[in-house]
């Protein structure tokens, strides 16, 4: 069955109530399942708020994005908000997991990560998200593989445009796609 559940910011858990939230961590308990953290963004209060959250529901990690919309915001700027959150993660025991987004490289994500510093700031690895920066999937794992916390795995196949002027990305299920599932796995291993 099922032994793990991560609840992200489709299904936002800022929105819902004191009641509920008592009752999802019932019920994870009950049918022996553990939960993961998720939002989008890295204000300091949106961060602490959510740090909250995945304390109470026994999360390990909160994952975000980098932003909360979707214009890509400096990456110095995140850099400092995590660095002015992290000893309160390190208390708790929460990972934050910087999800890669197609507004950043890898590279400078990379960078992020080695300028934190900290054990309890990781990346969450999508790899399909690294053809919106006009990188390789290969190039993304070699350079934040070694970070990887989390790994959020959608496939997707790139075609050419029939008038030979462009391209489509589809989502693929899991296998389908240009995504090297095998190496990807034993990357991470």
């Amino acid at each position: 069955g099922v032994g793990l559940v991560q609840v992200a910011d489709n299904l936002p858990l800022e929105n819902m109530s004191w009641e509920s939230m008592v009752k999802l961590k019932r019920m994870a308990s009950e049918y022996e399942i553990s939960l993961e953290v998720g939002t989008k963004g890295t204000d300091k209060e949106h961060l602490l708020k959510f740090l909250e959250i995945a304390h109470f529901l026994k999360s390990p990690i909160l994952r975000t994005g980098p932003s909360q919309n979707e214009a890509p915001i400096d990456i110095k700027v995140i850099e400092e908000r995590i660095m002015e959150v992290i000893p309160e993660f390190d208390k708790s025991g929460v990972v934050i997991v910087l999800e890669n987004q197609e507004g950043y490289s890898s590279a400078a994500l990379a960078k992020l990560i080695e300028n934190v510093a900290h054990p309890n700031h990781r990346v969450c690895l999508d790899l399909s998200r690294a053809l919106g920066a006009m990188e390789g999937p290969g190039e993304v794992l070699d350079r934040l593989g070694p970070f990887c916390r989390n790994f959020l795995f959608r496939d997707v196949v790139v075609n050419r445009s029939q008038v030979s002027l462009g391209y489509t990305v589809e989502g693929r299920p899991a296998g389908k796609g240009n995504i090297p599932v095998k190496r990807t796995l034993d990357h991470l291993r």
